[in-house]
């Protein structure tokens, strides 16, 4: 829509989407799909189980007390970041 106002000022003009967007554009369209569905499915359900393992608890208290951070913080923080990885998947 932007690239077709622009180009009555100049014809020349050729729109390219970033690869990032075109990515999400194809997974959004694909996203209908039953078996993309299920993959999407798999893979945030391997990322909760990889995110909140009992190694990946110990790894963040052990940065935490590097750091000064109390336990509770440390936990604080990881959900946060949790939180955004999920927003993106």
């Amino acid at each position: 829509m932007i690239t077709q106002l622009m180009q009555k000022q100049t014809p020349y003009l050729s729109g390219v989407h970033c690869m990032a967007h075109r990515t999400n554009l194809a997974i959004a369209m694909l996203s209908s799909l039953k078996l993309v569905s299920k993959v999407e499915s798999l893979l945030a359900k391997m990322y909760n189980y990889f995110a909140h393992s009992p190694n990946t608890t110990f790894g963040i208290l052990q940065v935490g007390q590097n750091f000064g951070i109390q336990r509770k913080q440390a936990f604080e923080e990881h959900q946060n970041m949790t939180n955004i990885h999920v927003i993106i998947m």
